[in-house]
């Protein structure tokens, strides 16, 4: 239990650093912020929609029924079939067809759209679901657009499945701001630190900003080396020790606690500290074992006095 606790929080430390520190995801997760709020402003406005299913009869008033799902029964007529032609953004031309539908007792036909339509067979009664909409000119003043109603427990759906990841997102986000202020490096609750992982982990590691001077650069489990003389101690890196330093002026704050990595659960210190130029800045030291933090300790005591 102890192993998959520390696995977890290394694990959650790790997702955090690299999201916080990936471009590509940050600007992946703001182009799904901003799907997200446009489906739920238009699922929101859709749901409130008339999405019911009027009898257009012959002694219906047409123009109460505007913009509105209407069923309507009756026969077509070729004759008199209505062509115009469209402009879309003033650029693109197409040619629209506009079929009368003659309603018994209705001396005025309903003109529809040649859109969706099921195969015309003329003076064969059919009975047709969409939504009456005004024309304009040249077309007809009104005329019947054959489409099915909206469901509106998709708009719910889709409405639900948004504020869902709205919610993650935002979680995510605080997540990593804690994370952050952690150094990406996680405690134990009540841990204790694994002696079996001294003999793979190296003997110091790193977690937190590298400073000003390096372009605030946040490092994380980074293996280092520790050197201190009276004035300054210093981290640096073990492989690259000239690439860059950790300077130590005077440490102020050092509180023990136990993390984990991706070597187990080890002894730490959070260390707040000022740097070379006077910054008080703050980071995590981790050892593979609690002498060796205590020897350290021992020599950071006398650092800057």
């Amino acid at each position: 239990m102890t192993n998959l606790l520390v696995r977890s929080l290394d694990g959650l430390a790790r997702l955090c650093y690299f999201a916080g520190r990936n471009r590509v995801m940050r600007m992946s997760l703001l182009a799904l912020c901003a799907v997200s709020i446009g489906i739920i402003g238009w699922a929101r406005t859709a749901r409130f929609e008339d999405t019911v299913v009027y009898t257009l009869t012959p002694n219906t008033v047409r123009s109460t029924l505007t913009n509105r799902y209407v069923s309507v029964s009756g026969q077509f007529v070729l004759e008199g079939v209505y062509e115009t032609t469209t402009t879309i953004a003033g650029l693109i031309s197409r040619s629209v067809r506009f079929i009368p539908l003659n309603v018994a007792g209705d001396a005025n036909p309903l003109y529809v759209l040649d859109e969706g339509l099921p195969q015309i067979i003329e003076k064969q009664t059919v009975t047709l679901v969409g939504k009456l909409l005004e024309g304009r000119a040249p077309g007809p003043n009104r005329y019947l657009k054959v489409m099915v109603p909206p469901s509106a427990t998709l708009f719910d759906l889709l409405n639900g499945v948004s504020v869902a990841l709205l919610s993650i997102v935002a979680a995510g986000v605080v997540l990593t701001w804690l994370v952050r202020k952690r150094d990406y490096v996680l405690s134990i609750p009540f841990g204790l630190a694994d002696d079996a992982t001294a003999s793979t982990s190296p003997r110091l590691l790193w977690f937190g900003s590298l400073g000003a001077g390096y372009g605030d650069v946040i490092l994380r489990q980074i293996p280092v080396s520790f050197r201190a003389i009276p004035a300054e101690a210093r981290l640096m890196p073990t492989h690259y020790p000239d690439l860059w330093s950790v300077n130590i002026r005077r440490p102020w704050l050092v509180q023990h606690t136990v993390v984990a990595t991706s070597y187990g659960a080890l002894p730490a210190v959070r260390i707040q500290f000022e740097d070379e130029r006077g910054i008080m800045r703050e980071g995590v030291i981790v050892a593979n074992k609690t002498p060796t933090l205590k020897a350290m300790l021992d020599v950071l005591r006398f650092v800057g006095q």
